[in-house]
């Protein structure tokens, strides 16, 4: 039995895939030594099977639907050095997008290229809609798969952005965990950013430590909590992982109905910028009289029944001040 986060190494990719994936097909072996990684984006920067098909003799299929990082990718392949083509490996580097369903679904594809639906390894890496590809993915059966997750959103969170293109929430490690149970697959390692599967006739628990323990396993360097002080002031647990912007209003636009959870924009309201710039002139004035002023429009609040939320739904667990 091996604990994976001791396997963390990187050749290529950026939070130890590489040395993770070695250990897996050390121990579940291979069968047709076929990966499959969209999008794909570089060659080799970022690359979680980079060294298999350049140096292992796997075969690759890579796909990017950005045109001129696809053009990039394939030139970078023509021209790549000796010592990539003697392993006996190769890349077949594609031009397109692997999309849920339709023409471009991975089901799709695979058959209309002759490649094998159940190839041993599955990256699945495209900022966004990952969950969606694998859940309405059908035939295909990879023995082992990679996803990526938002790794902001804390690991009890059930959380799945909207099935709609330019979907920038992704999907929760809680909620992609759950899919892959569904699928059939067990979780036996998560990165910082992805989740790591492999198919349960492999008997992953026979293997590796802390199967399917996502508390365990899950890397928590990436949440940052928003807290608040007594008074309502509010405050950060560390800078976001991602670049931050409160202006945005792309969580409103991909999170899916009925989830509770509430915006920036929803909070500054004009009762509540009023109120609060109100309280902060009275404090600087004298914190005594700032404390009656609060009070008494905390009373006013409830009395006309205004709160700070510009729905009146309030957020699951919460009451009123």
């Amino acid at each position: 039995m091996i604990d994976l986060r001791e396997r963390f190494h990187n050749v290529t990719s950026q939070h130890g895939e590489n040395g993770v994936l070695d250990a897996i097909f050390a121990r579940v072996g291979t069968t047709n030594k076929v990966c499959i990684e969209f999008g794909a984006f570089d060659l080799r920067k970022d690359s979680c099977i980079y060294p298999l098909w350049a140096f292992a003799g796997w075969h690759a299929l890579l796909w990017e639907g950005n045109t001129i990082r696809a053009a990039a990718i394939q030139q970078d392949y023509a021209r790549r050095p000796a010592d990539e083509k003697t392993s006996g490996g190769d890349a077949n580097c594609l031009h397109g997008f692997v999309r849920p369903s339709g023409p471009d679904s991975l089901d799709a594809r695979l058959e209309a290229l002759g490649e094998s639906t159940e190839p041993d390894l599955l990256v699945i890496d495209i900022d966004g809609l990952d969950y969606y590809v694998w859940k309405r993915m059908e035939r295909t059966r990879p023995r082992v798969v990679v996803c990526e997750f938002n790794p902001t959103i804390p690991p009890h969170l059930r959380m799945i952005g909207r099935e709609d293109e330019g979907n920038v929430l992704g999907c929760s490690a809680l909620s992609l965990y759950e899919l892959a149970r569904q699928k059939g697959y067990s979780l036996v390692c998560c990165t910082k950013v992805n989740g790591v599967f492999v198919r349960d006739d492999l008997n992953p628990e026979q293997h590796f430590d802390n199967v399917n323990d996502l508390e365990t396993l899950f890397d928590g360097r990436a949440l940052c909590y928003l807290m608040s002080a007594i008074d309502g002031g509010v405050f950060l647990s560390r800078l976001p992982f991602f670049d931050s912007d409160l202006l945005s209003d792309s969580p409103k636009r991909f999170l899916q109905s009925g989830h509770g959870f509430r915006l920036p924009g929803e909070v500054l309201t004009p009762s509540y910028t009023t109120t609060r710039g109100l309280s902060a002139f009275v404090r600087r004035l004298s914190p005594t009289a700032e404390r009656k002023v609060r009070n008494a429009l905390r009373r006013l609040r409830r009395s006309l029944g205004i709160h700070w939320f510009e729905s009146s739904a309030r957020p699951p667990g919460t009451q009123s001040q």
